[in-house]
């Protein structure tokens, strides 16, 4: 079991990820890699849910584990806005069908959808976290590329 300081740093080091992976997301994208771009804005929202979850003590091995436990714990008890469910559920087939079917085609505005839905939702974790977790998180804000 993690101590709170222990919860911390590995909340903030997948935030680190997160970060990572929208501006990869990002550049991806202005590349006109779209399927890759789908991958890396959904590894943010992933690794977005897993730093939150992780400062409750709580972490999962199985992506549909993390989805779970987040819309358990954080939209279904109204914490977080209950809206997040269809798009987070919408990124998770999306990327899969992207990684794992052949002959999947997505479409850039696809892409673009999920790239701008990973970073409001990032920030509105961020901001989560600082209310109800009392963490200074604006060094991670900063580094959010603006549309």
């Amino acid at each position: 079991m993690l101590n709170n300081h222990e919860k911390i740093d590995l909340c903030e080091y997948r935030l680190d990820k997160s970060i990572s992976w929208i501006n990869s997301a990002e550049y991806l994208l202005l590349g006109n890699y779209v399927k890759e771009s789908i991958n890396r804005s959904y590894y943010c929202i992933f690794e977005t849910i897993r730093s939150l979850l992780i400062l409750e003590g709580k972490d999962f091995k199985h992506h549909s584990a993390v989805i779970a436990e987040f819309q358990k714990e954080f939209l279904k008890t109204n914490k977080l806005n209950r809206s997040y469910s269809k798009n987070i559920t919408r990124a998770f087939q999306i990327r899969n069908r992207c990684d794992y079917d052949d002959f999947y085609i997505v479409s850039i505005e696809d892409a673009t959808e999920q790239l701008a839905f990973a970073k409001l939702f990032l920030m509105a974790i961020l901001e989560y976290i600082e209310r109800n977790y009392n963490l200074e998180l604006s060094k991670y804000k900063c580094l959010i590329k603006d549309n």
